[in-house]
């Protein structure tokens, strides 16, 4: 489980490592590395909205972040 920018250590995590766990959840998932498709292949749960964009200062940078996952 994940929030934010810590999904970039998960991520990498899982690409390394697929049976390090059964599945995984990214809460407003945030990374600056995942600029291509993966192929990932355990459940995940990625919960993100619309707000982590739409804060003054946004959290998350468009394209970077829940929509990317």
């Amino acid at each position: 489980m994940c929030h934010s920018a810590g999904c970039d250590c998960t991520l990498r995590m899982l690409q390394q490592n697929s049976t390090v766990a059964k599945a995984s959840i990214f809460l407003e998932p945030y990374s600056s590395l995942a600029n291509d498709p993966m192929s990932v292949q355990i459940p995940i749960f990625s919960y993100g909205t619309q707000l982590s964009e739409e804060g003054n200062p946004p959290c998350a940078r468009p394209g970077k972040d829940w929509r990317q996952f």
